[in-house]
């Protein structure tokens, strides 16, 4: 999967001036509502070791996947809909595992070729 990671001009956050382009090996998207539970299909981490994930959705099931993929993952990035989102307890999360569990807000676009374009333009290195 190849990532799109957008710039922003900084004058309002909104605008993307460049991409960046890099290269994961899944993504993830993982943005259920509680009225309707639904179980991710993803029963163990195994096929995700050694790889580049991104998990779109930081709610419960976004996080323990991104959670128990990281154990053997290279890097997990997990995607936020706002900062208002991450709630104190992934806070400290992300801090525990900052070698290889990372957060980005919002998705920008899935491109037709596999790419996906991040809105705060974060950097990463797959």
């Amino acid at each position: 999967m190849d990532l799109g990671l957008g710039e922003s001009d900084g004058a309002d956050g909104k605008g993307l001036d460049a991409y960046v382009d890099e290269v994961f090996d899944a993504v993830v998207v993982a943005t259920g509502h509680y009225s309707q539970p639904r179980l991710p299909s993803i029963k163990v981490p195994e096929p995700f070791r050694g790889e580049v994930v991104v998990v779109v959705g930081c709610g419960d099931s976004g996080r323990d996947i991104a959670m128990e993929i990281r154990g053997v993952a290279k890097e997990v990035y997990i995607v936020a809909g706002s900062m208002e989102a991450v709630t104190p307890g992934l806070s400290k999360v992300l801090a525990k595992h900052s070698a290889n569990l990372r957060l980005r807000l919002e998705v920008e676009r899935l491109c037709e070729d596999g790419r996906v374009a991040f809105k705060d333009g974060g950097g990463s290195q797959p």
